[in-house]
């Protein structure tokens, strides 16, 4: 069974799964030049090397992802540009689950048996249809799972927030000067810092909304974001934000794996954006050392084309063989 897993936004990405192996993948944006490019998969289909790729393989299903399909109609232009790039044998799938993408990639690639995954990331999936009266309203932003194969993934927790812990992260990164996407900056930033008690504050971390364009107003501004859900002692110097933003923020993380029956298995992948902060997982490493971690190599959006298409090879099959990702580097079959 041959799978094209593809994820639509920053750092848009692609790969190919071969019965159950990764053959291919890679980041728009190392074929255009632009960084963190977010035009749609199907712009894929515009570089030879990719066509050439593609060409030499039938497809069975094509599997789309984004951050935010739970929108109905969400990139449904979109859609119709990327079916139109294949056959029209190909079946076409939405995978509508971002944070179950992001630990997919890890789970697969960490080569266990079974494992709890943390997902820790800015902005997961949102569902319009679960906004009622004392709701919880948000985005995902901390996601816990069991996972076994086949593809098995309980979820242990689940944080649903407009200002999680990598929010939270985002919107210092952004007052210091740096954008949200430049949060390895702050992490360096912070050796040189003090910690400051109360140098910023959540002012509101759920209320509810009920269309898309309040959606993008809330996680598309940065300014939008700054104004209305934290508050920032202008007074703090930009190292001291970052010492205790990342202080804090690391604290949170810990205290969400302190929680954790590992009676069950002490395996731990640790994916979504948050984990690209290297000072946290060394602190992770540190303090729970009986721990088996793992630490997702491609942890931010860049690696959910893959978690697409392995966990959708793995629940149709149901094949209980490990796909392990054995290193970084990827070639196609040309």
């Amino acid at each position: 069974m041959n799978i094209i897993g593809a994820h639509s936004g920053h750092d848009t990405n692609i790969c190919f799964i071969s019965d159950g192996e990764l053959k291919y993948y890679n980041k728009i944006e190392r074929l255009s030049g632009i960084k963190r490019d977010n035009n749609p998969p199907d712009s894929f289909f515009i570089y030879p090397e990719f066509r050439n790729f593609i060409s030499n393989h039938d497809i069975d299903f094509a599997v789309y992802g984004t951050a935010y399909n739970y929108i109905k109609n969400l990139y449904s232009n979109r859609n119709t540009r990327w079916r139109r790039a294949f056959s029209p044998k190909v079946k076409h799938e939405l995978f509508e689950d971002h944070h179950l993408a992001h630990a997919a990639n890890a789970f697969y690639g960490s080569g266990f048996d079974s494992s709890y995954v943390l997902v820790v990331d800015r902005n997961g999936s949102f569902n319009s249809s679960d906004i009622e009266i004392n709701a919880p309203t948000g985005c995902q932003t901390e996601t816990l799972y069991y996972c076994e194969y086949p593809d098995i993934f309980e979820r242990v927790i689940t944080n649903y927030s407009w200002m999680g812990i990598t929010g939270k992260y985002a919107m210092i990164s952004y007052h210091i000067g740096f954008t949200e996407m430049e949060g390895g900056k702050t992490m360096g930033l912070s050796s040189y810092g003090k910690y400051v008690k109360d140098s910023y504050r959540v002012l509101n971390s759920t209320y509810p909304i009920d269309n898309f364009d309040q959606l993008i107003s809330i996680i598309g501004d940065s300014r939008v974001r700054k104004e209305f859900l934290i508050s920032i002692d202008p007074t703090a110097s930009p190292e001291d934000l970052a010492k205790t933003i990342q202080v804090d923020t690391s604290r949170e993380v810990i205290d969400i794996i302190s929680k954790i029956d590992f009676e069950k298995t002490n395996n731990l992948c640790f994916t979504g954006g948050h984990a690209q902060n290297c000072m946290l997982n060394h602190e992770i490493a540190k303090t729970f050392k009986n721990v088996n971690l793992y630490v997702d190599p491609i942890p931010d959006d860049s690696g959910c084309s893959i978690g697409i298409a392995k966990y959708t090879w793995y629940n149709k099959t149901k094949s209980k063989n490990k796909s392990k990702l054995n290193n970084m580097f990827f070639a196609g079959e040309f």
